[in-house]
């Protein structure tokens, strides 16, 4: 066989077998995460979740890239928000 013509198993693409279930439990992590950040710099729940949905939208800017923004985006919020409940001390 010729070295033009070998092919590697890294080349070949498979869909994935959990349905983007990883994908979306890594960025729900680092959602999380910054919220996390932003809420110790003191950044309101609103301004937050902004920066973080904006940075999401940089990441997958429709104009550059093919593809829709994936379906987790609206959940974004949510999940600022219970950082920022969970943060927030309690009045007792």
């Amino acid at each position: 066989m010729s070295q033009r013509n070998q092919t590697f198993d890294w080349m070949t693409v498979s869909p994935r077998v959990d349905g983007g279930a990883a994908f979306r439990k890594q960025y729900e992590k680092a959602v999380r995460e910054r919220a996390r950040l932003l809420y110790n710099l003191q950044f309101s729940a609103a301004d937050a979740t902004k920066r973080i949905t904006d940075g999401l939208s940089w990441e997958f800017d429709t104009s550059i890239w093919p593809k829709t923004p994936p379906a987790f985006f609206a959940d974004v919020p949510g999940w600022v928000q219970a950082v920022y409940t969970q943060m927030t001390p309690s009045k007792a």
